[in-house]
């Protein structure tokens, strides 16, 4: 186990109850000097070979270790993500006894028959939450089907969840240009949702996904372009955490995601606990609605102001 490695799968003994994801608290400590600095967050899938050929050696592990770890990079954080080629048959058990305090077990309520699956949930319920794109090497990843058949399948898994999480693959190829993939992920997503028309099926690729493309040879200055893009949209939905913040939310989403997979983990409701929203305010504001006469006034954008300044704890979300 390498310091910056946070997550691995680990099983139980014959006839107990399993998987675990093993949680390590080292590498907390690159957010933690991240501090109060709001890091661009790039989730990187690793592909198929040993060294991650398809992208530069910045971006990739140098050894196979199935895991999700944490990497640092200037103002970006990497979080590089190879727990899903752990094979079912050799995963690590866990570590019978007190448990020390640089790492817990999670036990994973209803997991999902292999351990891909369960990776790809983690990377699409959790770490998700807190990335402004996610990365895929067509050449690492084995091949442009591979890759349009897990963004189907993380299309499928988020179709299940609310509200919508529209996630931005930025997809790394010499060989394939936007409108090439886009075609073959319709007719990948076509092929397995037949009973839908061709304009549903695109409209569920656009509510969930954008796509982007970039040389695999410029990946490095291309994903700068494309995050300063996404940074103010992050900043509007109050979404871009600090490092301090992202840690908290980040213990709570892995934990929250292994005791309830099915239920989406909602980022503004836990990041405000000591700031809860009252219990009656839904049945005041429609009250208070209701008297209203019917012609416009003023009063529904002064409310509108007071939801909103109640929703972010000041300092927490956007300055």
């Amino acid at each position: 186990m390498q310091p910056n490695d946070l997550l691995h799968i680990r099983s139980s003994a014959a006839g107990l109850p399993g998987p675990y994801l093993q949680e390590n608290m080292a590498p907390y400590e690159i957010l933690d000097k991240i501090g109060e600095a709001k890091p661009r967050t790039i989730l990187l899938i690793q592909g198929r070979t040993e060294q991650g050929d398809g992208l530069k050696g910045a971006m990739r592990f140098p050894y196979r270790k199935f895991a999700i770890a944490l990497q640092r990079q200037g103002c970006n954080l990497v979080v590089m993500c190879d727990m899903h080629k752990q094979p079912g048959n050799a995963i690590p058990r866990i570590i019978a006894g007190p448990v020390p305090g640089n790492y817990c077990y999670h036990l994973v309520q209803q997991p999902p028959a292999t351990m891909t699956d369960l990776a790809y949930r983690v990377y699409c319920d959790v770490f998700a939450l807190f990335s402004d794109i996610v990365l895929i090497s067509v050449a690492d990843f084995g091949g442009l089907e591979r890759v349009l058949s897990f963004v189907c399948s993380w299309v499928l898994r988020r179709q299940l969840q609310k509200p919508k999480l529209r996630t931005h693959f930025v997809v790394a190829t010499d060989k394939y240009c936007l409108k090439d993939i886009q075609f073959e992920l319709l007719a990948t997503m076509m092929a397995d949702q037949w009973t839908q028309s061709v304009a549903s099926v695109k409209r569920t690729i656009s509510d969930y996904t954008e796509l982007s493309v970039i040389n695999e040879s410029s990946a490095s200055p291309g994903l700068v372009v494309k995050l300063f893009g996404l940074r103010n949209h992050r900043q509007a939905e109050g979404l871009h955490f600090t490092g301090s913040d992202t840690r908290i939310l980040l213990r709570a989403a892995i934990a929250h995601y292994t005791a309830k997979p099915m239920e989406t983990f909602n980022l503004v409701a836990a990041s405000r606990p000591s700031w809860p929203v009252p219990e009656e305010l839904g049945h005041h504001i429609g009250e208070f609605l209701a008297a209203c006469p019917p012609e416009p006034v003023d009063h529904y954008p002064i409310i509108a102001s007071a939801l909103v300044m109640n929703a972010f704890h000041p300092g927490l979300h956007c300055e």
